[in-house]
């Protein structure tokens, strides 16, 4: 199993404990949230307790080495222990103003625990798609090494709409974990770096089963025109 995120926390810059998985939980009625922190185990005899202040650290591995993810600030407010697990009610600060996504820590257990992900069982409009695209980005970022083929294979089967065919021509031309923009804009940039390391690229893209799901076809012009931008050939069955 690989690992893929690592988790600490801190207590004025000292390490005191790490766990496997961390989770919010989505319901709260107030501004406090609660944290459940999965397989803790301290380092010491150093915990936290009420009124503290310590640092939730979170990093995540990629193709390009260990990452920072998040740094929060969390103001203790109560905390317990069941069932193999600990929560921690707290306030939250963003201390490093990024905003924390639970969605994107599940797609990086998942990958770490060798789970496969089902992207077509997320609803159309579903923020798990968002979550996935942005864990890819984080893993694989934008990079211009793609898999070595004379033919891409585009199957437009389930492609109902625009992330569909992100997630779909991702996967052909980097494979599993690939990230090939999460809009029209990003993807272009992704074929930009391509070019960048392939000059002279006359690879063939071909776009099969478009009428299966697209009612609306101009999604396919678009995406064909910007791929013959950037020297591919594209063919449509």
């Amino acid at each position: 199993m690989d690992k893929l995120l690592r988790i600490e926390l801190r207590n004025h810059e000292v390490k005191i404990a790490t766990f496997g998985f961390i989770q919010l939980d989505p319901a709260s009625s107030t501004s406090a949230r609660k944290f459940w922190f999965h397989k803790l185990i301290f380092d010491s005899d150093i915990k936290y307790e009420y009124s503290d202040k310590i640092d939730l650290v979170v990093f995540h591995d990629s193709k390009f080495g260990w990452q920072q993810l998040y740094l929060k600030k969390l103001y203790v407010l109560d905390t317990d222990a069941k069932g193999g697990r600990e929560w921690v009610l707290c306030l939250l600060n963003d201390f490093d103003e990024v905003e924390y996504k639970q969605g994107i820590i599940e797609v990086f257990n998942s990958w770490q625990e060798g789970k496969k992900i089902d992207w077509w069982s997320f609803d159309d409009n579903s923020e798990r798609k968002d979550d996935y695209l942005n864990a890819c980005l984080l893993y694989s970022s934008v990079n211009g090494q793609i898999l070595d083929k004379k033919e891409y294979k585009v199957d437009f089967e389930f492609v109902k709409n625009e992330k569909d065919f992100l997630f779909v021509v991702a996967e052909e031309f980097y494979g599993s974990r690939g990230y090939f923009g999460w809009s029209i804009y990003t993807f272009e940039d992704c074929l930009r770096e391509i070019k960048k390391v392939h000059k002279e690229n006359n690879s063939l893209v071909v776009f099969q089963n478009v009428n299966k799901t697209l009612s609306d076809l101009s999604l396919v012009h678009e995406v064909r025109v910007i791929f013959e931008r950037y020297g591919f050939k594209v063919s449509i069955l």
